[in-house]
């Protein structure tokens, strides 16, 4: 996790950036944001916007909104992102809470490798296309050794998009998975 010890209003404040998400963490409370990998273009973080974040943001952080995102992109990500204001909400999490979904790359040991690498961090020894490439690979390959009944939710599904682009060409190959469509 990259540590970033500034002070702002007597309190610090740290940020991990994984493969999904980007994770603001304050006083061991946390608020992450999604993050759609993309091809060919830079990554898009979801952002909830102004009505939104006043609708669901948790109290510590109701009136912070600009402070935080503003703080995550002063960061210099090894990754290309664009940041995107949605209607979604905002997902706060305890700090101990690992914000992992099982059934994704991220949950097995190479994703759990390549998180502890921190690929994305500030001053990673690997470039942004290489961090943005392994992962791709990591996606490919799990798509590929997939089993059993795979759910595809299509509705906010985006062209430009890894999974659109790299995970779903290969399950659609792999014989040992029954592609469920959900719009």
């Amino acid at each position: 996790m990259l540590k970033v010890n500034k002070q702002f209003d007597e309190s610090q404040f740290s940020a991990y950036m994984g493969w999904k998400y980007v994770r603001y963490t304050q006083e061991n409370k946390s608020i992450i944001f999604i993050i759609d990998p993309m091809v060919g273009r830079p990554d898009i973080v979801y952002v909830p916007d102004e009505a939104s974040w006043k609708k669901t943001a948790p109290q510590w952080a109701k009136y912070l909104r600009s402070h935080i995102i503003n703080t995550l992109k002063s960061i210099p990500w090894n990754r290309k992102l664009e940041w995107v204001n949605t209607k979604t909400k905002v997902i706060e999490k305890d700090i101990v809470e690992d914000f992992i979904f099982p059934g994704t790359p991220e949950a097995t040991l190479g994703g759990r490798k390549y998180a502890a690498f921190g690929l994305f961090d500030p001053g990673s020894p690997v470039s942004p296309e290489e961090a943005h490439e392994l992962w791709c690979d990591l996606e490919k390959k799990f798509a590929e050794e997939a089993r059993g009944i795979v759910t595809i939710y299509t509705k906010n599904s985006k062209p430009n998009s890894v999974f659109a682009k790299i995970a779903l060409p290969a399950l659609k190959n792999n014989a040992r998975v029954s592609l469920e469509y959900i719009d």
